[in-house]
Order: structure tokens, then C-alpha cells, then sequence
């Protein structure tokens, strides 16, 4: 009986042990398409186990009734082993399901894709949409395909923070501007702030608030990365704390003035040359 109770949490344990590791380790802006099928095999295998263990402590609690074992040593080990998968399981928590739910359908090959493409008529990269799982990396390839490019428009409502931030760094980079005539919120603030000049159309807008818990790596304080990012992109330390002081469930949308008094937007788009 306590074999029987104890291999299966001990497996149990390793395997969540396991996938922390890969969790915490993953590059999930350059290599997401292989932590996902880790994550995911793992977590199989997590089932596995549970289901395992499961199926012989009930099997060993039938035998051990019938040779007239005691009932609460019985019961003892088969609530051990529940103990053990609600304990693992419990683990996963929100943030770890959400990396699932989006991981599986990029896995699958459902995954709705940014619109990202070259203007040949403005010379400019576009980028229209959520920043999935893989955005840096097309954009990336796009510019380095595309070396004349010196602007990248930005019409996004956010996504993964640290999708948004890796391609910040990319544009920094690449020396290229940036340049927002509609929306750019979350996420998009820190490829924004990328730009080696930045610029804010008529019609533009800025939405800024503090990351998620959600779809971020549990080693990597998102806020604590993107903070010093701005203040690097010359971002004045004022704007960046009202930033982090927007509950994520907000946004935070200064006007034209306040933006260029931080340093986060450089000037004022006058229209296409």
C-alpha cells in the first residue's frame, strides 16, 4: 500500500518539478513553438500520473479490504494520492493556464497572426493586431529582409507583455522610428518606445497601464523589465510610475502634451511626406 501511495506522488512531484523548470528557463519570444510542445508533453504526462496513481491505489485499496486491512489506512493512502494531484494541479494556477490556453492553439496552427507586412508605397513595416506568441520573430525577419525600412506603424490594443517588449528591443536595434495614427495600448508601449524617434498622429492614442500576471515568464518581472526599458528610451520617471500605478483592468491615455513632456513620444507626425 505505501508504495503504491507514494511512487505515483513522487512522480507526480518530479513532473511538476520538471515543468516549472521548463516554464521558468523557456525563451518564449524566439523558441515558443518548442517550449510549447515540452510544456504541453508534460503536462500529459502530469495527467498520466494522476490517473495512474489513481487506478492503483484503488486497485490496491480492493486487495487490502479484502485481506480485512484497516479502512482508514486504506482511505489514508487513496487521500494521499488525491492530495498530491489537487496539489500539483492546484499549481497551475492563472497564470500557467493562460500560457496553455495560448500555447495549444499556436501549437495546432490556429493561432489568429498580427497583420505585419512591408507598404511598398510608404516604405514602412505595418504591424495591425494583438502581439501573439511569434510576433518579434516575423518582425524581425521582415526587417532584416527589408533593410530599407526606417518607420514601423503601430495599430495595436496590446497583447503578451513580453512579446511587446522583445520587439522593443528589436526596433531599438534596428535604429528604426516609430510612428502611431490610431491606437497603441499595453504592450505596444514598449515597442513604441523602441522607436529612435518617435511619433504621435493627430488621431493617435497611448494606453498605458501595468502588466498582467498572465502570459508572462514566472522568473521575469515584466513591469520591473519594461520600467527600465522606458527609462532607457529617455522616458521620464514620472510618466513610467503612473504607468505601473494603472491597474491592468485600466488605461491609463495621456494627451499630446503630457506624452511629449515625458520624452515618450518625440514629436508630432505632420503627415506623410
Amino acid at each position: 500500500m505505501l508504495a503504491a501511495t507514494l511512487l505515483p506522488c513522487v512522480l507526480m512531484l518530479a513532473l511538476w518539478g520538471l515543468f516549472t523548470v521548463v516554464f521558468d528557463s523557456a525563451d518564449w519570444v524566439w523558441h515558443h513553438q518548442r517550449v510549447a510542445a515540452e510544456s504541453l508533453l508534460i503536462v500529459v504526462l502530469l495527467l498520466s500520473a494522476t490517473a495512474w496513481g489513481m487506478v492503483g491505489v484503488a486497485r490496491t485499496a480492493i486487495r487490502a479490504e479484502d485481506r480485512g486491512e484497516s479502512l482508514v489506512r486504506i482511505y489514508g493512502a487513496a487521500g494521499l494520492v488525491v492530495a498530491c494531484g489537487m496539489g500539483t494541479a492546484g499549481q497551475f494556477g492563472l497564470e500557467t493556464g493562460a500560457w496553455l490556453s495560448a500555447l495549444t492553439p499556436i501549437k495546432l496552427g490556429r493561432e489568429p497572426q498580427a497583420q505585419i507586412r512591408v507598404d511598398q508605397a510608404s516604405g514602412r513595416l505595418l504591424i495591425r493586431g494583438e502581439f501573439e506568441l511569434g510576433t518579434t520573430e516575423r518582425v524581425h525577419d521582415l526587417l532584416k529582409a527589408n533593410p530599407a525600412v526606417r518607420w514601423v506603424e503601430l495599430d495595436s490594443p496590446g497583447g503578451v507583455a513580453v512579446e511587446g517588449l522583445a520587439l522593443g528591443e528589436v526596433l531599438a536595434e534596428q535604429g528604426v522610428d516609430t510612428l502611431v495614427l490610431r491606437r497603441c495600448f499595453s504592450a505596444c508601449i514598449s515597442a513604441f518606445a523602441g522607436g529612435n524617434q518617435r511619433f504621435l498622429g493627430p488621431d493617435g492614442r497611448l494606453g498605458l497601464h501595468s502588466a498582467s500576471l498572465a502570459l508572462r515568464n514566472s522568473n521575469k518581472d515584466v513591469n520591473e523589465a519594461h520600467a527600465s526599458f522606458l527609462k532607457r528610451r529617455g522616458v521620464e520617471q514620472w510618466l513610467i510610475d503612473a504607468e505601473r500605478e494603472t491597474p491592468n483592468s485600466d488605461l491609463l491615455v495621456p494627451g499630446p502634451a503630457t506624452l511629449l513632456g515625458s520624452g515618450l513620444v518625440t514629436d508630432m507626425w505632420p503627415g506623410d511626406p
